[in-house]
Protein backbone atom coordinates (compact mmCIF):
# COMPACT_ATOMS: atom_id res chain seq x y z
CA UNK A 1 0.00 0.00 0.00
CA UNK A 2 2.82 2.21 0.38
CA UNK A 3 2.84 2.27 -3.33
CA UNK A 4 -0.44 3.47 -3.92
CA UNK A 5 0.38 6.52 -1.09
CA UNK A 6 2.42 7.94 -2.82
CA UNK A 7 0.46 7.66 -6.30
CA UNK A 8 -2.51 9.53 -4.60
CA UNK A 9 -3.02 13.29 -6.20
CA UNK A 10 -2.13 15.05 -3.00
CA UNK A 11 1.32 13.04 -1.90
CA UNK A 12 1.85 12.87 -5.26
CA UNK A 13 2.31 16.52 -5.69
CA UNK A 14 4.36 16.48 -2.59
CA UNK A 15 7.02 14.50 -4.01
CA UNK A 16 7.12 16.42 -7.23
CA UNK A 17 8.01 19.69 -4.86
CA UNK A 18 10.50 17.31 -3.49
CA UNK A 19 12.42 17.04 -6.71
CA UNK A 20 11.62 20.52 -7.78
CA UNK A 21 14.04 21.62 -5.11
CA UNK A 22 16.55 18.91 -5.57
CA UNK A 23 16.94 20.04 -9.23
CA UNK A 24 17.01 23.67 -7.97
CA UNK A 25 20.14 22.24 -6.11
CA UNK A 26 18.51 22.96 -2.88
CA UNK A 27 18.97 20.88 0.12
CA UNK A 28 15.60 20.39 2.19
CA UNK A 29 14.51 19.72 5.84
CA UNK A 30 11.35 17.59 5.70
CA UNK A 31 8.86 18.23 8.54
CA UNK A 32 6.64 14.69 9.69
CA UNK A 33 4.25 14.45 12.84
CA UNK A 34 4.50 11.79 14.87
CA UNK A 35 2.91 8.77 13.76
CA UNK A 36 2.87 9.45 10.31
CA UNK A 37 5.24 6.84 9.00
CA UNK A 38 5.12 7.40 5.44
CA UNK A 39 8.87 8.91 4.91
CA UNK A 40 9.22 9.19 0.69
CA UNK A 41 12.35 8.35 0.04
CA UNK A 42 11.62 5.60 -2.09
CA UNK A 43 9.23 6.58 -4.15
CA UNK A 44 10.86 9.71 -4.41
CA UNK A 45 14.02 8.01 -5.74
CA UNK A 46 11.26 6.12 -7.86
CA UNK A 47 10.23 9.87 -9.32
CA UNK A 48 13.39 10.90 -10.02
CA UNK A 49 14.96 7.85 -11.67
CA UNK A 50 11.85 7.64 -13.54
CA UNK A 51 12.27 11.07 -14.70
CA UNK A 52 15.76 10.43 -16.35
CA UNK A 53 18.19 11.16 -13.41
CA UNK A 54 19.19 7.63 -12.53
CA UNK A 55 23.04 8.74 -12.17
CA UNK A 56 22.35 10.02 -8.99
CA UNK A 57 23.67 8.09 -5.96
CA UNK A 58 21.20 7.74 -3.40
CA UNK A 59 23.13 7.56 0.56
CA UNK A 60 21.14 7.06 3.35
CA UNK A 61 22.16 8.32 7.08
CA UNK A 62 20.64 7.14 10.36
CA UNK A 63 21.72 9.17 13.09
CA UNK A 64 20.35 7.30 15.77
CA UNK A 65 22.91 4.38 14.30
CA UNK A 66 26.07 6.06 12.98
CA UNK A 67 26.32 9.46 15.00
CA UNK A 68 27.31 8.63 18.51
CA UNK A 69 28.16 11.98 19.77
CA UNK A 70 31.76 11.55 19.44
CA UNK A 71 32.02 13.64 15.88
CA UNK A 72 30.88 16.36 14.29
CA UNK A 73 28.06 15.61 11.33
CA UNK A 74 30.95 16.93 9.09
CA UNK A 75 33.75 14.79 10.26
CA UNK A 76 30.97 11.25 10.16
CA UNK A 77 30.49 12.27 6.61
CA UNK A 78 33.90 12.66 5.48
CA UNK A 79 34.68 9.04 6.89
CA UNK A 80 31.62 7.62 5.11
CA UNK A 81 31.84 9.57 2.04
CA UNK A 82 35.41 11.15 1.22
CA UNK A 83 37.39 8.17 3.37
CA UNK A 84 40.10 9.29 0.89
CA UNK A 85 40.71 12.75 1.78
CA UNK A 86 44.21 13.68 3.49
CA UNK A 87 44.57 14.23 7.61
CA UNK A 88 45.60 17.76 6.53
CA UNK A 89 42.08 18.26 5.38
CA UNK A 90 39.67 20.31 7.89
CA UNK A 91 36.72 18.08 7.75
CA UNK A 92 33.97 20.75 8.25
CA UNK A 93 30.78 22.05 6.16
CA UNK A 94 32.94 24.46 3.70
CA UNK A 95 35.15 21.87 2.47
CA UNK A 96 33.05 18.99 2.37
CA UNK A 97 30.68 21.32 -0.26
CA UNK A 98 33.58 21.94 -2.12
CA UNK A 99 35.10 18.62 -2.23
CA UNK A 100 35.00 17.43 -6.33
CA UNK A 101 34.65 13.88 -4.84
CA UNK A 102 31.12 14.23 -2.64
CA UNK A 103 28.91 15.29 -5.80
CA UNK A 104 26.06 13.59 -7.65
CA UNK A 105 24.76 12.59 -4.22
CA UNK A 106 21.49 12.93 -2.80
CA UNK A 107 21.94 11.85 1.42
CA UNK A 108 19.07 11.00 3.14
CA UNK A 109 19.50 11.55 6.91
CA UNK A 110 16.94 10.02 9.15
CA UNK A 111 16.61 8.60 12.65
CA UNK A 112 17.34 12.18 14.04
CA UNK A 113 17.72 12.44 17.57
CA UNK A 114 17.17 15.21 19.58
CA UNK A 115 20.52 15.08 21.57
CA UNK A 116 21.89 15.78 18.03
CA UNK A 117 19.55 17.97 16.08
CA UNK A 118 21.47 20.95 17.00
CA UNK A 119 25.13 19.80 15.23
CA UNK A 120 23.21 18.93 12.27
CA UNK A 121 21.10 22.12 11.96
CA UNK A 122 24.53 23.95 12.60
CA UNK A 123 26.25 21.55 9.12
CA UNK A 124 23.04 21.36 7.04
CA UNK A 125 22.78 25.48 7.08
CA UNK A 126 26.87 26.22 6.72
CA UNK A 127 26.51 23.17 4.00
CA UNK A 128 23.90 25.08 2.31
CA UNK A 129 25.75 28.60 2.57
CA UNK A 130 28.61 26.92 0.91
CA UNK A 131 26.34 24.98 -2.21
CA UNK A 132 25.54 28.27 -3.65
CA UNK A 133 29.43 27.98 -4.69
CA UNK A 134 29.36 25.08 -6.56
CA UNK A 135 27.15 24.45 -9.75
CA UNK A 136 24.10 22.69 -9.01
CA UNK A 137 25.02 19.57 -11.64
CA UNK A 138 28.29 19.16 -8.73
CA UNK A 139 26.13 19.69 -5.74
CA UNK A 140 25.71 16.75 -3.23
CA UNK A 141 22.46 17.62 -1.30
CA UNK A 142 20.75 15.93 2.29
CA UNK A 143 17.37 15.87 2.91
CA UNK A 144 16.80 15.56 6.67
CA UNK A 145 13.58 14.02 7.88
CA UNK A 146 12.77 15.71 11.43
CA UNK A 147 9.70 14.51 13.59
CA UNK A 148 7.19 15.26 16.38
CA UNK A 149 9.05 17.23 18.65
CA UNK A 150 12.21 17.71 16.74
CA UNK A 151 10.03 19.78 13.88
CA UNK A 152 10.35 22.77 17.16
CA UNK A 153 13.98 22.86 16.83
CA UNK A 154 14.27 23.07 12.67
CA UNK A 155 16.16 24.79 11.14
CA UNK A 156 14.99 28.55 9.49
CA UNK A 157 15.03 28.36 5.41
CA UNK A 158 18.52 30.12 3.86
CA UNK A 159 19.82 30.02 0.20
CA UNK A 160 19.88 26.91 -0.56
CA UNK A 161 17.83 24.98 2.21
CA UNK A 162 14.09 24.52 2.01
CA UNK A 163 11.51 23.48 5.12
CA UNK A 164 9.01 21.63 3.78
CA UNK A 165 6.54 20.97 5.60
CA UNK A 166 4.02 17.81 5.76
CA UNK A 167 0.59 19.72 6.67
CA UNK A 168 -2.47 20.17 4.36
CA UNK A 169 -0.84 17.48 1.89
CA UNK A 170 -3.79 15.19 1.44
CA UNK A 171 -7.59 15.58 0.64
CA UNK A 172 -10.72 13.93 1.13
CA UNK A 173 -10.41 12.81 -2.58
CA UNK A 174 -7.03 11.15 -1.51
CA UNK A 175 -8.53 9.31 1.27
CA UNK A 176 -10.87 8.30 -0.58
CA UNK A 177 -9.41 7.04 -3.44
CA UNK A 178 -7.06 5.33 -0.71
CA UNK A 179 -9.73 3.36 1.12
CA UNK A 180 -11.39 2.31 -1.77
CA UNK A 181 -8.69 0.17 -3.04
CA UNK A 182 -8.32 -0.91 0.28
CA UNK A 183 -11.84 -2.46 0.56
CA UNK A 184 -12.12 -3.13 -3.42
CA UNK A 185 -12.42 -6.91 -2.31
CA UNK A 186 -14.43 -6.79 0.17
CA UNK A 187 -17.59 -8.99 0.66
CA UNK A 188 -19.86 -6.39 0.99
CA UNK A 189 -22.66 -5.52 -1.44
CA UNK A 190 -21.77 -2.30 -3.96
CA UNK A 191 -23.80 0.04 -1.63
CA UNK A 192 -22.60 -0.79 1.64
CA UNK A 193 -18.65 -0.82 0.14
CA UNK A 194 -19.75 2.89 -0.99
CA UNK A 195 -20.71 3.41 2.74
CA UNK A 196 -17.96 2.01 4.33
CA UNK A 197 -15.23 3.66 1.82
CA UNK A 198 -17.07 7.34 2.99
CA UNK A 199 -17.54 6.75 6.81
CA UNK A 200 -13.71 5.32 6.28
CA UNK A 201 -12.77 8.50 4.81
CA UNK A 202 -14.74 10.60 7.37
CA UNK A 203 -13.44 9.00 10.44
CA UNK A 204 -9.10 8.56 8.88
CA UNK A 205 -9.47 11.97 7.25
CA UNK A 206 -6.11 11.75 6.97
CA UNK A 207 -4.70 9.16 8.71
CA UNK A 208 -3.74 5.85 6.11
CA UNK A 209 -3.15 3.74 9.01
CA UNK A 210 -6.94 4.31 10.79
CA UNK A 211 -7.94 3.50 7.42
CA UNK A 212 -6.45 0.61 7.38
CA UNK A 213 -7.16 -0.63 11.12
CA UNK A 214 -11.01 0.32 9.95
CA UNK A 215 -10.72 -1.74 6.33
CA UNK A 216 -10.06 -4.88 8.50
CA UNK A 217 -13.04 -4.35 10.78
CA UNK A 218 -16.76 -5.53 10.47
CA UNK A 219 -19.28 -2.88 9.64
CA UNK A 220 -20.57 -2.52 12.68
CA UNK A 221 -17.25 -1.46 14.13
CA UNK A 222 -16.62 0.94 11.23
CA UNK A 223 -19.98 2.85 11.73
CA UNK A 224 -19.35 2.42 15.53
CA UNK A 225 -15.36 3.29 15.55
CA UNK A 226 -15.28 4.39 19.11
CA UNK A 227 -12.94 1.66 20.85
CA UNK A 228 -10.72 1.25 17.74
CA UNK A 229 -9.82 4.56 18.20
CA UNK A 230 -10.08 4.87 21.94
CA UNK A 231 -7.50 1.66 21.24
CA UNK A 232 -5.00 4.07 18.51
CA UNK A 233 -5.32 7.28 21.00
CA UNK A 234 -3.63 5.13 24.12
CA UNK A 235 -1.33 3.14 21.33
CA UNK A 236 0.18 6.72 20.47
CA UNK A 237 0.18 7.79 24.29
CA UNK A 238 -2.66 10.49 23.75
CA UNK A 239 -3.90 10.27 27.03
CA UNK A 240 -5.00 13.42 27.80
CA UNK A 241 -5.53 17.29 26.56
CA UNK A 242 -2.52 18.95 25.30
CA UNK A 243 -1.77 22.07 24.43
CA UNK A 244 -3.06 23.49 20.57
CA UNK A 245 0.60 24.63 20.13
CA UNK A 246 1.68 20.83 20.54
CA UNK A 247 -1.04 19.77 18.48
CA UNK A 248 0.67 19.25 14.58
CA UNK A 249 3.71 17.84 15.58
CA UNK A 250 1.96 15.07 17.86
CA UNK A 251 -0.48 13.95 14.90
CA UNK A 252 -3.63 15.51 16.56
CA UNK A 253 -4.79 17.81 13.53
CA UNK A 254 -3.78 18.40 10.42
CA UNK A 255 -4.62 20.85 7.44
CA UNK A 256 -7.27 19.45 5.54
CA UNK A 257 -8.51 21.81 2.43
CA UNK A 258 -7.42 24.71 3.91
CA UNK A 259 -9.11 23.41 7.75
CA UNK A 260 -7.84 22.65 10.88
CA UNK A 261 -9.25 18.97 11.97
CA UNK A 262 -8.89 17.67 15.44
CA UNK A 263 -7.68 13.66 14.52
CA UNK A 264 -10.83 11.19 15.50
CA UNK A 265 -8.95 9.38 18.20
CA UNK A 266 -8.54 12.41 20.11
CA UNK A 267 -11.90 13.23 19.79
CA UNK A 268 -12.67 10.02 21.75
CA UNK A 269 -9.90 11.71 24.59
CA UNK A 270 -12.16 14.65 24.66
CA UNK A 271 -15.03 12.52 25.55
CA UNK A 272 -16.58 14.16 21.89
CA UNK A 273 -18.86 11.21 21.04
CA UNK A 274 -21.12 13.85 19.38
CA UNK A 275 -18.61 14.85 16.87
CA UNK A 276 -17.58 11.16 15.89
CA UNK A 277 -21.06 10.84 15.40
CA UNK A 278 -21.09 13.74 13.24
CA UNK A 279 -17.97 11.84 10.82
CA UNK A 280 -20.27 8.95 10.74
CA UNK A 281 -23.39 10.52 9.50
CA UNK A 282 -21.55 13.10 6.96
CA UNK A 283 -20.31 9.50 5.62
CA UNK A 284 -23.42 7.78 5.78
CA UNK A 285 -25.53 10.81 4.03
CA UNK A 286 -22.84 11.23 1.33
CA UNK A 287 -23.60 7.53 0.19
CA UNK A 288 -27.23 6.62 1.51
CA UNK A 289 -29.09 10.01 0.36
CA UNK A 290 -28.27 10.00 -3.23
CA UNK A 291 -29.23 6.30 -3.74
CA UNK A 292 -32.59 6.34 -1.81
CA UNK A 293 -33.51 9.54 -4.11
CA UNK A 294 -32.56 7.01 -6.82
CA UNK A 295 -34.86 4.42 -5.49
CA UNK A 296 -37.77 7.08 -4.91
CA UNK A 297 -37.70 8.37 -8.33
CA UNK A 298 -37.63 4.72 -9.73
CA UNK A 299 -40.16 3.43 -7.39
CA UNK A 300 -42.50 6.65 -8.60
CA UNK A 301 -41.73 5.55 -12.13
CA UNK A 302 -42.66 1.45 -11.19
CA UNK A 303 -45.87 2.23 -9.74
CA UNK A 304 -47.01 5.62 -11.34
CA UNK A 305 -50.53 3.92 -11.69
CA UNK A 306 -50.66 2.56 -8.04
CA UNK A 307 -49.94 6.29 -6.64
CA UNK A 308 -52.20 9.02 -6.34
CA UNK A 309 -52.13 12.94 -6.54
CA UNK A 310 -53.39 15.53 -5.60
CA UNK A 311 -51.75 14.43 -2.64
CA UNK A 312 -52.19 15.91 0.86
CA UNK A 313 -49.77 14.72 3.83
CA UNK A 314 -51.76 13.74 6.80
CA UNK A 315 -48.98 16.72 8.81
CA UNK A 316 -50.00 19.38 6.50
CA UNK A 317 -53.36 19.79 5.31
CA UNK A 318 -52.92 22.98 3.94
CA UNK A 319 -49.97 21.69 1.75
CA UNK A 320 -51.04 19.51 -1.40
CA UNK A 321 -48.96 17.82 -3.74
CA UNK A 322 -50.13 18.03 -7.58
CA UNK A 323 -46.76 16.24 -9.28
CA UNK A 324 -45.84 12.73 -8.55
CA UNK A 325 -41.89 13.15 -8.59
CA UNK A 326 -42.39 15.54 -5.55
CA UNK A 327 -43.99 12.69 -3.55
CA UNK A 328 -41.22 11.76 -0.49
CA UNK A 329 -40.37 8.56 0.62
CA UNK A 330 -42.81 8.35 3.33
CA UNK A 331 -45.85 9.48 1.27
CA UNK A 332 -44.92 6.30 -1.04
CA UNK A 333 -44.77 4.42 1.66
CA UNK A 334 -47.77 5.53 3.07
CA UNK A 335 -50.22 4.86 -0.28
CA UNK A 336 -48.71 1.53 -1.12
CA UNK A 337 -48.91 -0.09 2.49
CA UNK A 338 -52.32 -0.79 2.04
CA UNK A 339 -52.07 -1.94 -2.22
CA UNK A 340 -52.27 -6.12 -1.63
CA UNK A 341 -51.16 -6.26 -5.54
CA UNK A 342 -47.76 -4.80 -3.93
CA UNK A 343 -45.36 -7.49 -3.20
CA UNK A 344 -45.05 -7.58 0.76
CA UNK A 345 -40.98 -8.20 0.36
CA UNK A 346 -41.13 -4.35 -2.05
CA UNK A 347 -43.31 -2.55 0.81
CA UNK A 348 -40.91 -3.77 3.81
CA UNK A 349 -37.84 -2.34 1.83
CA UNK A 350 -39.65 0.99 1.05
CA UNK A 351 -41.14 0.95 4.69
CA UNK A 352 -36.68 0.15 5.51
CA UNK A 353 -35.81 3.01 3.47
CA UNK A 354 -38.12 5.83 5.00
CA UNK A 355 -36.99 4.57 8.42
CA UNK A 356 -33.55 5.27 7.09
CA UNK A 357 -34.29 7.93 5.94
CA UNK A 358 -35.87 9.50 8.57
CA UNK A 359 -32.74 8.72 11.05
CA UNK A 360 -30.45 10.75 8.74
CA UNK A 361 -32.96 13.51 8.21
CA UNK A 362 -32.68 13.97 12.59
CA UNK A 363 -28.60 12.99 12.30
CA UNK A 364 -28.95 10.22 13.64
CA UNK A 365 -26.42 7.36 12.23
CA UNK A 366 -27.68 4.07 11.20
CA UNK A 367 -25.81 1.10 13.55
CA UNK A 368 -26.48 -1.60 15.52
CA UNK A 369 -29.41 -3.63 14.00
CA UNK A 370 -30.55 -0.85 11.48
CA UNK A 371 -27.53 -1.74 9.25
CA UNK A 372 -29.67 -4.76 8.23
CA UNK A 373 -31.90 -2.37 6.82
CA UNK A 374 -29.42 -0.99 4.31
CA UNK A 375 -29.07 -4.55 2.42
CA UNK A 376 -33.07 -4.45 2.70
CA UNK A 377 -33.12 -1.35 0.82
CA UNK A 378 -30.28 -2.34 -1.76
CA UNK A 379 -32.52 -5.21 -2.52
CA UNK A 380 -35.09 -3.22 -3.67
CA UNK A 381 -33.45 -2.15 -6.44
CA UNK A 382 -33.44 -5.92 -7.83
CA UNK A 383 -36.89 -6.18 -7.33
CA UNK A 384 -38.56 -2.83 -8.76
CA UNK A 385 -35.98 -2.64 -11.98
Amino acid sequence: MQRLWWKLPGPAKYLRQLEEEFRAGNNTVLLFPDHTGDNPQEALRGLVEENGDTWLDWEYVNVRLEDSGTKSPAQLLYDRFVPSATTETIRNAENLAKDDSFCGKIVWVYGMTVERLSKWNEFIQEYSHFCKETRIFERSLFCIVLEGEQTTLAPGEAECLKIIKWEGVLSKLDMMLYVSNLLQDSSYNTLIRKMAVSVITEIAQWDRHVAERLAISNLETIMSPWDVLSRIAEERGWVSECSEDDRWQMGITQLIEGRTVIHSAYLVILGKETGLDRRVWEGQLATLFPYMEERRQALIRKFRDELAIPFRPHQDKDFVILDLFDLEIGHIYYQLRSQGQIREDIRDAVRNMREIRNMLAHLRTVKGGHLNLIARIYDLERMID
